[in-house]
């Protein structure tokens, strides 16, 4: 199935729900290292370790599920209960 084009020729990519959801299921140790305030030696140190959110690894690529990130961040909450 050919895709659409716009009015440039240009082939223009939709992306369904399902690839939607999946791009934003995903993390990359970049995105993840900014949004916890830790260095990617950091993520990589915990990987080797054993510890921090599990983790994914396609080859070289390593990715976390957004579940398992916040899994991991629901287990190292501390604090007092209200």
């Amino acid at each position: 199935m050919a895709s659409p084009s716009d009015d440039t020729g240009s082939t223009l990519h939709i992306v369904s729900s399902a690839e939607e959801s999946t791009t934003r299921e995903f993390v990359d140790e970049p995105a993840l290292a900014a949004r916890l305030g830790v260095s990617r030696s950091t993520l990589q140190s915990w990987r080797y370790a054993g510890r921090g959110p599990r983790f994914i690894k396609l080859g070289r690529l390593v990715r976390y599920r957004s579940t398992d990130v916040d899994a991991f961040l629901q287990a190292n909450t501390r604090g007092k209960v209200a």
